[in-house]
């Protein structure tokens, strides 16, 4: 047989299968005994039963009469928005057709797949999860690390590589979940329904600049929906399937209220950025403010009521309960942090500002917390990366919609060593075009960026300019002028011997050719601040045992790094600015809207 018919038996016989395996779920038999895994497996493996407390598989499969109830048309899918478009001849690893057969379909990924590896249909990886979440809730498959919100998985990462789908790929999977289980309102399954638009929630809020409005929507119908399925489960006979689930719906609810107050949070850091002074501004952040403690305090009141229930049932979701509460903690002393001392009454005291760094180190220290844990934990790369990236930015001052603030008591090489590691083990682990791996990149340019100015020597007006790049060969630093000013003396850029540059408080800097303190040569270290009368930088060092110094700029040269790219600078503040507009753009339609409601 010829490669070529043999290519087509193979695609024939690939699509036999997936429509067998991936068609639309219908009602399989339960499980018997001999189908379920051996009491030998059960030991070995984290599998359904021993996750439900040892319980025998209570739960149903899915009727046609849920299935006929399902009322949304599935979602339209386009590439339009992804980050990658798929080659020409590339294949979906499902139904294993493209273009050159005919299916006019997009081919989409937006994972850690690379190469031709990931590619596939929304519909049929809509089938595919379908067809695998019901047999993981009907305990027809076991997986390692099996929990009750496990049916969600084939819906929340790639099969291949593991890791969570991103960007619009991820919202219109998400979408899909939910229109999956519209029929399941009664009974036990209410508890799918749920679970799938509390991922939507999710997803909605990785993209959250362009779709503010369908996330409040997503966020009202979620906290109903968990309201109805708690009275479902109240009036039915309680036993310990039923205990679990109410748990589990617990678990949630906490979940919800905790992403709905970084929402109000979000909206709230940007517009305090945007604050012009008016009342009504003021007025409306006060309401954002006390909207996001009231969700904040409702998800900590729900957690320690769930940590009692949860204690004797799984001790691998007490684990996740404990990393929670961390980050419960985390998320109050941040709100604690940007705004108490600015929505106080009266005037803040003098100690103000002492609590505002107080509150400062506890978020830190929670967020670095909740970062290990789940580093030890082993919850997928993303999720690493995802809290790893917010400690991040926590440590060296960038807000959400990536604006620098004034904090300067960074510990620079705690935060350099990091920077360095994600965005290396984001690369290996994620690939090159992965949104956590370009907010690794980003995180890394504005550290090395963000301090990395210099102020020309007898400037009159202390103006600062950016350092774009140091010349070896002839040891001179560029600096690229911003001011008109300097632009119509200097030009766009000009080359300074380092004697002539006063640099900014925070650059990251090694000392050279020092004579009588020899031991400091080739030491990193950074500006913490400048003698006028001694023309001399202080500097103090990432080795804790030195002593800070008072060096001549002479003596002191810029650090620049392997991992930079070519026009680091123009691309990461381009990047930022448009963030920030885009984010800004979004606030005022709302207000717009809000306004017109009123």
């Amino acid at each position: 047989m010829g490669k070529k018919s043999k290519k087509k038996v193979t695609k024939q016989a690939a699509k036999q299968a997936a429509n067998q395996t991936t068609g639309p779920v219908r009602a399989p038999p339960q499980a018997t005994e001999s189908t379920r895994p051996s009491a030998s497996r059960a030991s070995t493996c984290s599998n359904t039963r021993t996750r439900r407390a040892g319980m025998t598989n209570p739960f149903k499969p899915t009727t046609q009469a849920e299935l006929e109830a399902i009322r949304s048309p599935p979602v339209t899918s386009s590439s339009e928005l992804d980050p990658e478009k798929a080659p020409e001849d590339a294949t979906c690893w499902i139904c294993l057709e493209g273009p050159s057969d005919g299916n006019e379909e997009a081919l989409r990924r937006n994972c850690a797949c690379r190469g031709k590896n990931g590619w596939s249909h929304l519909s049929c990886l809509s089938k595919f999860c379908s067809q695998r979440s019901e047999d993981i809730w009907t305990g027809k498959r076991s997986e390692e690390g099996m929990t009750h919100l496990s049916m969600g998985r084939p819906w929340e990462s790639c099969s291949n590589c593991k890791q969570w789908f991103s960007g619009k790929w991820r919202v219109d999977i998400a979408a899909e979940f939910k229109r999956s289980t519209e029929g399941m309102v009664n009974g036990l399954r209410v508890f799918r329904h749920v679970t799938a638009v509390a991922w939507m929630t999710k997803s909605l809020l990785s993209m959250q600049g362009s779709f503010e409005l369908l996330i409040e929507d997503e966020f009202s119908k979620l906290f109903s929906l968990i309201e109805d399925a708690k009275a479902v489960y109240v009036h039915t006979v309680s036993n310990a399937v039923v205990d679990y689930l109410q748990a589990s719906l617990g678990q949630l609810l906490v979940e919800a209220h905790s992403n709905y107050a970084m929402f109000i949070s979000s909206k709230l850091t940007l517009a305090y950025q945007c604050f012009r002074g008016s009342d009504s501004e003021y007025d409306r952040m006060k309401s954002l403010y006390h909207k996001c403690r009231k969700h904040s305090k409702l998800a900590s009141t729900v957690h320690d009521t769930l940590f009692s229930t949860m204690l004797t049932m799984d001790s691998f979701m007490n684990r996740q309960l404990e990393v929670t509460k961390v980050q419960l903690n985390a998320q109050e002393a941040g709100l604690e942090n940007q705004f108490a001392a600015f929505f106080a009454e009266g005037k803040p005291g003098d100690d103000s500002e002492k609590k505002k760094q107080e509150s400062r180190e506890k978020e830190l220290e929670l967020l670095r917390q909740k970062y290990e844990h789940h580093r030890d934990m082993k919850i997928g790369g993303a999720n690493v990366f995802s809290h790893g990236s917010e400690y991040l930015q926590r440590l060296i001052g960038i807000s959400r919609h990536c604006q620098l603030d004034n904090t300067e008591n960074t510990d620079h090489y705690l935060a350099l060593d990091l920077a360095l590691k994600m965005l290396r083990e984001s690369r290996q682990v994620l690939g090159s075009i992965h949104p956590l791996h370009k907010s690794a990149k980003f995180n890394f340019g504005m550290l090395v960026t963000k301090y990395r100015r210099g102020q020309i020597c007898g400037d009159p007006m202390k103006r600062m300019s950016p350092i774009t790049r140091y010349e070896g060969d002839i040891d001179m630093y560029v600096l690229k002028m911003e001011d008109e000013g300097l632009i119509d003396k200097f030009g766009a850029e000009i080359a300074k011997d380092p004697e002539d540059v006063t640099l900014h408080n925070g650059a990251l800097v090694k000392c050279v050719g020092l004579n009588k303190a020899e031991h400091l040569n080739e030491k990193r270290g950074w500006i913490a601040g400048y003698d006028d009368k001694k023309e001399r930088h202080l500097v103090k060092f990432e080795d804790k045992s030195l002593k800070q110094a008072l060096v001549k700029p002479a003596n002191i040269r810029v650090l620049f790094f392997d991992d930079e790219e070519p026009d680091w600078y123009e691309k990461e503040m381009a990047r930022a600015a448009t963030t920030a507009t885009e984010a800004l753009d979004a606030d005022e339609e709302e207000t717009t809207r809000t306004n017109c409601l009123t």
